[in-house]
């Protein structure tokens, strides 16, 4: 418990202690002791990034990005050549559903089928002839 009239503690070590807070909390940086970090809401869980970019890293190194550039919301792989794949349950067994491959300029593999609705063609541009299917 903070008496003082700004409840400002300066650098502090609660342990293992739980934190309750009611406002909101000004923080810099999170660390933790090895063990997982848990952000459990009973809202929603906003990240607000003013600097356009949410960066996922993996013991220091960036490996995917989330960024906003001029109102579009791109999703990025980071590491040159690495792919991004869309993966999902399927009954008991785990499947890759898209694999987007970055060191083939973003070509698109397909575990399956591509549907499209009813009067939906795909349009393909062949030495300037478009041939639809």
């Amino acid at each position: 418990t903070s008496t003082a009239a700004s409840n400002t503690f300066g650098a502090t070590s609660f342990n293992d202690a739980d934190i309750t807070n009611v406002g909101s909390i000004a923080l810099d940086t999170i660390t933790n002791d090895g063990t997982d970090i848990t952000l459990d809401s009973s809202g929603d869980i906003v990240l607000d990034a003013d600097g356009a970019d949410i960066r996922l890293k993996d013991a220091g190194t960036q490996f995917g990005k989330f960024t906003r550039s001029s109102g579009d919301f791109i999703i990025s792989a980071s590491e040159t050549d690495k792919d991004i794949k869309f993966a999902g349950a399927d009954g008991a067994s785990d499947v890759t559903a898209l694999t987007l491959d970055m060191s083939a300029a973003g070509a698109a593999t397909f575990n399956d089928d591509i549907n499209l609705s009813d009067s939906k063609h795909i349009t393909t541009l062949k030495v300037l002839l478009a041939t639809k299917i």
